[in-house]
């Protein structure tokens, strides 16, 4: 489809890489069609390149012309060969954008011109890619490359018509030789009466058809070489033709199983992602439960500190009482005075005695409830570190299985890539050179006559069939590590979901208390009023903002961020005693309250 010059052969066969060998066709129906006869056929698979829906690509007008200005610019790849109009826009598309230098260091040097924005190829193979990646070294190639190949195939018959010149040439000399020797044995028949006389001519004569007659055998001789040689050739274009297509036809099989591979890996990083992120996220939430979990104990001082406030109280009035007895018995006189005065300090005491047996029955109450909380709170740390424990372990084996299935993906495309490389056939092609031989002798006849195969054909991988094996039997292991891993990964995402359920339900639960806690003191402080607070988003608790909305007196419902210093001050102190009603704590420090 396309013809390079002898001296770019090289330049364009590296920048086209494996896509040499995809296959064009007039339409993308067409392509489908094919494809429907491979899957029919199992006859493997193949890249094809519809010329109705590819596009032409191009360097743009900066890149061009940086590449242009740069020292040892031979040209743009896909100026630099021949095509029919009718495939330019594939030629463009594979080639548009690749630009052939002469040497690695000019390539080089017009690369970070550029800013390493498209791709430079060497006369001698050297690839500079985006991004300043290089790609270069010795080419391991006996013979000519594919563009090289078709360029021989299309010589070879103007070979072959040399070669028939050369054999009409030699049938003439041979006639003529013949006819010289029927001419010779007229003369002779006719000098038969003249032999004793022309016995000298005769002898000499004699010499000379003798002579002609071996160069005759020479001749004859020479034809068997050159009809030999010509079906040789014949037979060697065939099998050139017949292996070209193989190897097309491999490497496209190789080129999409390639594309599944990365495909699968590229999914298997994006899940990797996700899960790294649910568990950052929940690394994030376990940390805010345990602070909130470590604020459970912090009332109980406040409590005993009121048991203690009332015990002074306490032993206050009762030593008010004691005064009041001994004051009645130094001034019986004024009892009757006294008396109404004497029976309202009964009552208070009285009332000041049911208090204090309401107040030891809170403190007790109170103790109880910390018990509960407490051990609660002790279980629920218990799971979260049970949970934690397994979480690390599942993320350790995780990051194992990835490790090892990153090196052995790489493994296979380090394999696949030095097959081609190195050998210019896939695992396919050589499979189909196979044979089961028993007999040694023959097996070493056969090793031969693939030797002279070889030579004849080109450059072939004969240790395919053997890397192949290596290469699937890797890919079967790697098949099962990946299996373990999504495994694995079920595992992990089912415990992740479910502490983040268990997480979600806690949550809203201690946030309505929180939230009733939050009003109840709010209308205190305030002496009335309302607020609350609201989740933005109920679908996703654990990780949406909470807006704050309060309704002072004589004032309407609004955010937080629209009241007075004074009262964003009381609304913040309203909502840490509220929390502080849920998980009370024995200390609680505040620092520029005002502020809040």
């Amino acid at each position: 489809l396309v013809h390079v010059p002898r001296e770019y052969e090289t330049a364009i066969e590296i920048a086209l890489g494996p896509a040499i060998h995809n296959i064009v066709t007039r339409t993308d129906d067409d392509a489908k069609d094919l494809i429907d006869h491979l899957k029919q056929k199992k006859h493997g698979r193949a890249t094809f390149l519809p010329i109705s829906t590819i596009h032409g690509r191009s360097l743009d007008d900066g890149q061009f012309k940086s590449a242009e200005s740069g020292q040892g610019f031979v040209g743009v790849a896909s100026k630099l060969l021949t095509c029919d109009d009718s495939i330019r826009n594939i030629v463009d598309n594979l080639l548009g954008r690749i630009a052939v230098v002469d040497t690695l260091s000019n390539a080089m040097i017009i690369a970070r011109a550029s800013g390493f924005s498209f791709r430079l190829v060497s006369l001698d193979g050297d690839v500079v890619n985006p991004g300043g990646s290089l790609t270069g070294g010795s080419i391991r190639r006996q013979g000519t490359g594919i563009l090289g190949r078709a360029r021989d195939l299309e010589l070879l018959p103007e070979r072959v018509k040399e070669i028939d010149k050369e054999i009409r040439e030699i049938d003439l000399l041979a006639g003529e030789c013949e006819q010289k020797s029927k001419h010779v044995a007229r003369e002779s028949k006719s000098l038969d009466e003249k032999v004793r006389e022309l016995s000298v001519l005769t002898a000499k004569l004699e010499s000379e058809a003798s002579g002609r007659r071996e160069e005759s055998k020479r001749i004859n001789g020479r034809l068997e070489i050159v009809d030999k040689e010509l079906g040789a050739i014949s037979t060697k274009r065939l099998t050139v033709q017949t292996d070209h297509e193989e190897l097309l036809q491999s490497i496209k099989e190789h080129q999409k199983e390639l594309s599944l591979l990365r495909d699968l890996l590229d999914q298997s990083d994006a899940e990797h992602k996700e899960v790294q992120n649910d568990l950052d996220n929940l690394r994030s939430d376990i940390s805010d439960m345990r602070i909130s979990a470590e604020s459970v104990g912090i009332s109980l001082a406040g409590a005993i500190e009121i048991n203690e406030m009332l015990d002074r109280e306490k032993r206050g009035f009762s030593s008010g009482l004691d005064k009041i007895i001994a004051e009645r018995e130094q001034a019986k006189s004024e009892i009757i005075k006294l008396t109404e005065e004497e029976e309202e300090k009964s009552i208070v005491r009285d009332e000041l005695l049911e208090k204090d047996d309401l107040i030891e029955k809170s403190v007790k109450q109170l103790i109880i409830e910390k018990d509960e909380i407490e051990q609660q709170l002790s279980g629920f740390i218990d799971r979260l570190s049970h949970s934690a424990s397994k979480l690390a372990q599942y993320q350790t084996e995780q990051a194992k299985a990835e490790a090892k299935r990153e090196r052995y993906l790489t493994e296979i495309d380090e394999l696949k890539n030095r097959m081609w490389e190195e050998h210019e056939i896939t695992y396919d092609n050589a499979q189909s050179f196979r044979l089961d031989i028993d007999s040694v002798q023959a097996l070493q006849k056969r090793i031969g006559e693939l030797k002279n195969e070889i030579r004849e054909i080109g450059p072939v991988n004969a240790n395919a069939i053997e890397e192949y094996a290596k290469v699937s039997e890797r890919f079967d292991f790697m098949s099962k590590q990946k299996d373990d891993i999504e495994k694995a990964r079920a595992d992990l995402q089912h415990i992740i979901n479910e502490l983040v359920e268990e997480m979600r339900q806690q949550f809203l639960r201690h946030f309505s208390i929180i939230n009733e806690n939050f009003n109840s003191v709010f209308s205190d402080l305030f002496n009335g009023g309302t607020a609350e607070i609201i989740l933005e988003d109920a679908e996703d608790v654990l990780s949406c903002n909470i807006d704050i909305r309060a309704q002072p007196p004589g004032k309407r419902l609004q955010s937080i961020s629209l009241l007075s210093g004074g009262e964003r001050c009381l609304t913040a102190i309203a909502i840490l005693f509220a929390i502080l009603q849920l998980r009370p704590s024995p200390f609680c420090v505040l620092d520029e309250v005002e502020a809040a």
